[in-house]
């Protein structure tokens, strides 16, 4: 009787657990990329309603951003080289696209695997390069991911930003995926964010590779 009420008890956490990861992730996005034949869908939390799509230039080559983010932060669309405007507050996910000149082969996953060990290499033995807190490669059945996450003190505005960086390649374009989120005191769970980021990372289908 009492190994049933334990299997009961596990069966009832498992589905509670399941739910909460559902409930957070509650909101399907179907997105068309800048090169029209790369569609992205995903799973977001029901707070990113709000979607920004904008183009700028750095030394004339233009970078094609996406943006979804809570509609309580301040919106921003960054742009040049230097932009002083940018928010200090920010809850949002941002895709940085740049078209290729023509289609690649995409990488494979060794290839993705020895890029990510070469990064962290070099953060570990340059003094110049910033230093990561924390990385890992996500190993998904359709696509690998090189994650990079760290956590900054913002002196001037007072608080901490977390940034969770990640790319990925279609055959038509190079894609940088930047997660960001701010607080004003020290987040004692960095771990919450990056969790939070891979949860939607696992979520994420690319119809032209990843």
């Amino acid at each position: 009787m009492k190994q049933i009420t334990l299997s009961i008890l596990l069966f009832l956490f498992l589905s509670c657990v399941q739910k909460r990861e559902q409930n957070n992730l509650a909101k399907s996005w179907n997105i068309t990329l800048a090169d029209s034949s790369s569609k992205l869908s995903m799973f977001l939390p029901s707070n990113y309603d709000t979607l920004l799509i904008w183009t700028h230039y750095q030394c004339g080559i233009p970078y094609y951003e996406i943006r979804l983010q809570d509609k309580s932060f301040p919106i921003h669309e960054e742009g040049g080289f230097y932009d002083p405007g940018i928010p200090s507050r920010k809850y949002q996910i941002t895709f940085e696209q740049m078209l290729r000149t023509k289609p690649r082969i995409l990488p494979t996953r060794e290839e993705i695997i020895e890029r990510h060990n070469g990064e962290v290499e070099n953060a570990v033995n340059n003094p110049q390069a910033v230093q990561t807190q924390y990385d890992t490669l996500l190993l998904l059945p359709n696509a690998t991911y090189s994650i990079f996450a760290n956590c900054y003190h913002d002196v001037k505005n007072k608080g901490y930003m977390q940034i969770v960086t990640t790319t990925v390649s279609t055959s038509q374009s190079f894609i940088t995926i930047t997660f960001e989120k701010s607080s004003i005191n020290y987040p004692l769970d960095r771990s919450a964010f990056v969790n939070e980021c891979i949860d939607i990372l696992k979520t994420m289908k690319f119809s032209n590779g990843a």
